[in-house]
């Protein structure tokens, strides 16, 4: 876990810890799965990354950049809160500019763009899922090809689905 901190900017998560943390984290998984996901080999520029923030802000009822406003916080003042939020999340690291002759191209941080995928995955819950998928899948194919070992291999394939469903519906769900 200290590696992973070592790797990225100390400003990264602010966003996610401040109280509009939840116009944040929906920002940021909408602009990964939308933009940066979607599109790995071509970087879009600044005009179409506000164009999609300001989508996702409007989205989350977000109106105004005085909606974004944080106590303590300085930001660069403008009516319209797409640019605030994109200065937050230039500023903390998220997002990076290059210059390419009179285009402003953006690109999310390399290493937060890993950080929103593991994120993205996990709210998609596509890890637990093919995880469990996978893990009662070998349990079966080793009862199959081991019949005199087949019960311990229902067994495990049993427990992981029991384990799996529980955490899907909650601890009383399957007894």
């Amino acid at each position: 876990m200290t590696k992973l901190f070592g790797y990225l900017p100390d400003t990264l998560f602010q966003p996610l810890a401040g109280p509009k943390k939840h116009v944040y984290a929906r920002l940021l998984l909408r602009l990964y799965e939308r933009v940066f996901a979607a599109r790995v080999l071509e970087t879009p520029s600044k005009d179409e990354i506000l164009r999609h923030i300001a989508n996702v802000l409007a989205e989350a009822g977000v109106s105004n950049s005085d909606q974004l406003e944080e106590d303590g916080l300085e930001s660069e003042p403008s009516p319209h809160a797409h640019y605030v939020a994109y200065n937050r999340l230039k500023s903390t690291g998220w997002l990076v500019e290059e210059q390419d002759k009179w285009d402003v191209l953006v690109d999310m941080h390399p290493d937060a763009f890993m950080v929103i995928g593991a994120i993205s995955d996990f709210a998609n819950s596509r890890v637990r899922v093919a995880g469990a998928v996978v893990e009662v899948k070998s349990n079966l194919e080793y009862a199959a090809r081991e019949p005199d070992t087949m019960a311990q291999g229902l067994a495990n394939a049993c427990d992981t689905a029991v384990r799996f469903a529980r955490t899907r519906k909650g601890p009383s769900a399957v007894r």
